[in-house]
């Protein structure tokens, strides 16, 4: 995997972690060119993780919105049940 390149400004790392290990949602804002996708890409490959990137722009949001977040719903779901199948069979 190829290495990423980013300075952090503060404590965003730890606490994009901290959300991840608790299954908890991060928004990200920022204007155009602040920096968002490359700190999502550090991190996914910091914690190696895969990345799935989709364009939001609003026309998009407007057609796609509803299904969109159905699906990522749906990931989590999935996550969730992959990780308790995980601590069951660790146990």
């Amino acid at each position: 995997m190829e290495k990423i390149f980013y300075e952090p400004f503060g404590n965003e790392c730890e606490l994009f972690e901290k959300a991840w290990k608790n299954n908890l949602p991060l928004l990200i804002k920022g204007p155009t060119g602040c920096g968002k996708t490359r700190f999502v890409s550090y991190m996914s490959n910091q914690l190696n993780l895969p990345l799935y990137t989709i364009a939001c722009h609003d026309d998009i949001l407007l057609q796609v919105g509803k299904e969109l977040f159905e699906q990522i719903d749906s990931m989590r779901k999935k996550r969730l049940e992959d990780r308790d199948r995980k601590d069951i069979s660790q146990s």
